[in-house]
């Protein structure tokens, strides 16, 4: 579980400090403040500054550019987006995303870093940086620079290629995300089994028919294709047939995303986007109370964003509650001029400000 978390250059949040990090975190702020991004900097280092998963962040903000007249993705213009400003200035400069992070009960620091760079490769394949006081050699290439504490690799677009096509996206520390336009729900098999064996089914049904009291049972519809894979489907009061959670509204559909998101992310990150999407306020708080008792017992880190006062409301009766008393935090993200700095809002402030009606959101 991450105690610290350090950034810098990674678009809009171009210097960011957060100490004493708790289980369930909530991130706060208004439109482009870089709440999302900052859930995408930990899937970022949960893959180790993945290439697979750089890309997906690519593909899911619409930030794949072509090179003009061509059906060529320009790899120099696409990572572009990972930068503040959009821009390096030039390839040999020192400026590199920057993510550092220390584990609670650890005294060492884990550095990642990303950086566009020029370079050139002799005949056996071997790259070397050009670097800022070098002049310009004719021949370089483009590439993309990944480090960490112990190595740094530059790839070729050559290289990137190869591994967008023929590689499968590996986290090194487990990680989940749930995505504000998620509409498609469902529980692996693993995941039914573990609320069941559990004694959740109750709870799970009970979130549910707050939102549609017409839901009677829920179970579980095994895929005999695919043994681990089925689909969760409800019985309806008065009503025979079956039906799919999409049918439903996508409120039933995000606590099912919920429930298997947090099992498969057991022992490492739960990212949600927009945490409140779907939900009336009176789901709020029940749903914030699965969330940190699910969290403790299978070992997840929550990071969750919201623009909502009623999930902030929600989210704050729960931390300063008996049963989960100071073990979440709120952070608050503002823009002050060009830059984004946080706030940490701990228990007693979050619990002083909603007794005022202070809008933190």
């Amino acid at each position: 579980m991450l105690d610290k978390l350090l950034i810098r250059n990674y678009k809009i949040l171009k210097n960011i400090s957060m100490i004493s990090l708790e289980r369930v975190n909530l991130i706060t702020g208004k439109n482009n403040v870089g709440k999302t991004s900052l859930l995408e900097v930990i899937g970022i280092y949960a893959s180790q500054m993945n290439l697979i998963y750089l890309f997906d962040v690519l593909k899911s903000r619409k930030d794949i550019y072509l090179k003009k007249g061509s059906s060529d993705i320009d790899y120099k213009k696409s990572f572009l987006s990972f930068f503040s400003n959009r821009t390096t200035e030039n390839l040999s400069d020192k400026k590199r995303v920057l993510i550092k992070t220390l584990k609670k009960g650890s005294i060492e620091a884990h550095l990642l870093f990303l950086k566009l760079v020029a370079f050139t490769e002799d005949e056996s394949g071997v790259k070397s940086e050009l670097l800022s006081d070098e002049k310009p050699v004719v021949q370089h290439k483009t590439g993309i620079k990944i480090g960490n504490d112990d190595q740094a690799v530059i790839y070729s677009k050559k290289e990137i290629e190869h591994i967008l096509t023929t590689q499968k996206l590996h986290f090194d520390v487990n990680c989940r995300s749930i995505a504000a336009q998620n509409t498609i729900g469902g529980i692996s098999k693993a995941a039914w089994d573990y609320i069941v064996e559990s004694d959740k089914k109750n709870v799970l049904s009970e979130t549910l028919k707050m939102l549609d009291e017409n839901i009677a049972e829920v179970t579980f519809q095994p895929d005999n294709s695919l043994p681990e894979k089925g689909n969760i489907v409800l019985k309806l009061q008065n009503q025979q047939s079956l039906v799919s959670p999409e049918s439903m509204g996508i409120g039933i559909v995000r606590v099912l995303n919920v429930f298997n998101g947090l099992f498969e992310a057991k022992n490492g990150f739960l990212l949600i986007d927009e945490f409140e999407t779907g939900f009336h306020y009176a789901v709020l708080e029940k749903l914030w109370e699965i969330v940190f008792k699910l969290s403790k017992e299978l070992n997840v880190q929550v990071f969750a964003t919201t623009q909502s006062y009623d999930c902030i409301q929600a989210f704050g009766k729960i931390i300063n509650g008996e049963d989960y008393l100071k073990q979440g935090k709120m952070i608050r993200l503002e823009r002050h001029n060009d830059d984004i700095q946080e706030t940490d809002i701990n228990a007693d402030e979050l619990s002083i400000a909603i007794e005022n009606n202070i809008d933190l959101r």
